[in-house]
């Protein structure tokens, strides 16, 4: 109880959805081999290729981990087209060369698409399509 006697949380309980609701969702989830709708085309033809192939796709972590890959590999990719246009090196104010920080969004995109990768167990297949 909290000072003056009044309850905290006193307010009405919110609904728990039941487990086997949760466990029929994530089924579904699992057997839509469609990919998220925010990935590049690039990213979305890699999702259909290992979810059609890759026979530990079998819980909602492994689709997590996917679309992790595939977000990195877009975010890489958009850094990389910044790099590009502006360069790696870019001169500030004073004239000092100074990195360009899409250099470090690439840096960390590609280690978190690896790192994803790694933990679906195909680091080995990287040049499956990304």
């Amino acid at each position: 109880m909290a000072r003056g006697g009044a309850r905290l949380n006193s307010g009405p309980k919110p609904k728990v959805q039941p487990i086997v609701d949760t466990v029929q969702t994530r089924i579904a989830v699992l057997n839509d081999p469609e990919p998220p709708e925010n990935l590049s085309d690039e990213s979305k033809t890699f999702w259909k290729s290992i979810s059609g192939e890759y026979t530990g796709f079998d819980d909602p972590a492994s689709a997590r981990r996917l679309a992790t890959v595939c977000e990195s590999f877009d975010r890489m990719r958009e850094a990389q087209a910044l790099i590009k246009e502006h360069g790696a090196v870019k001169e500030d104010r004073f004239g000092q060369l100074k990195v360009n920080p899409a250099t470090v969004v690439e840096r960390d995109s590609r280690a978190a698409m690896m790192a994803a990768l790694k933990a679906l167990k195909l680091d080995s297949d990287v040049g499956t399509g990304l």
